[in-house]
């Protein structure tokens, strides 16, 4: 979230117009990610594709953030790994 908020006041003093991607610019496929959420939240989970041969690309999320890089150009991200964790920490530190 740190990530969002900082790019959101970037993106709120630079003139613009147009979509821009907010991501990390990492590959990652939805097992992948679905795995990483798991570990951190000491859960067993599965992912179950469905219809695979009408996706091009089954369960990769790939964003292209270049125009994000050219705004913003010096910007540190979060590795999604990291986000995780540290989420998950201020989740369970919240619930007690």
């Amino acid at each position: 979230m740190g990530d969002v908020g900082s790019i959101g006041g970037n993106l709120i003093e630079t003139p613009l117009q147009g979509r821009v991607n907010m991501a990390s610019g990492e590959n990652i496929c939805m097992k992948g990610l679905v795995d990483l959420l798991a570990k951190a939240l000491v859960v067993s989970a599965k992912v179950i594709f469905e219809d695979e041969e009408e996706v091009s690309s089954p369960g990769n999320l790939v964003f292209n953030i270049a125009h994000l890089k050219k705004i913003i150009p010096g910007f540190q991200f979060t590795r999604i790994n990291d986000g995780i964790i540290k989420y998950v920490g201020c989740l369970s530190e919240s619930s007690n």
